[in-house]
């Protein structure tokens, strides 16, 4: 004689309930404290010695974004000029290569620049003259990107964004740190 399986019948309704109860529970806010963004001094500096030491050699950088607590650096493969390779840094470590898809018509040779063409250590001073030069209401770093300003020029630009509850706004600098704009978009 078999015995229905009455456990699973009674197990089912308990786990919709609490996946019922999950979905409706409400997520826990993200706060960031600015200590802890990678464009702080101590953090950038641990974030470019961890690329250098997993990427060492020259470097041809397509582009380099840094968010609050991750970077995403692309940059091309020396084996294989004609590829580009990502490469995150996320709880100070770096990842191994994914590969890019590159898109659009320009050259890549005209895309690229040398890593060390880059003044990275001023990079936190512009983050602080960002917020104060653009003033935004409730304005926050979100984020910062590193890459050549194509169209409009060769040269290569670091850019500050910033957003607040109802404008957003950004700083652009050359290479070298030097600010060029600083606007409320």
């Amino acid at each position: 004689m078999r015995i229905p399986n009455v456990g699973l019948s009674l197990r089912l309704p308990s786990l919709a309930l609490a996946a019922l109860l999950a979905v409706a529970a409400p997520a826990p806010a993200k706060t960031h404290n600015s200590k802890d963004a990678l464009w702080r001094t101590d953090r950038l500096a641990e974030m470019i010695d961890a690329y250098r030491q997993a990427l060492p050699g020259k470097l041809r950088v397509l582009n380099f974004e840094i968010s609050y607590n991750r970077a995403e650096l692309q940059v091309q493969d020396p084996a294989k000029p004609k590829h580009v390779d990502e490469y995150d840094y996320i709880h100070e470590q770096v990842s191994r290569p994914a590969p890019v898809r590159l898109y659009g018509s320009g050259s890549l040779e005209d895309s690229l620049y040398d890593w060390d063409d880059v003044a990275w250590d001023r990079i936190p001073a512009l983050v602080s003259k960002a917020v104060k030069m653009v003033n935004l209401e409730h304005g926050k770093v979100s984020g910062v990107t590193v890459k050549r300003d194509l169209p409009s020029t060769k040269d290569i630009r670091i850019f500050i964004h910033l957003y607040g509850p109802r404008q957003t706004g950004g700083l652009t600098a050359d290479a070298q740190g030097n600010v060029l704009e600083a606007k409320v978009y």
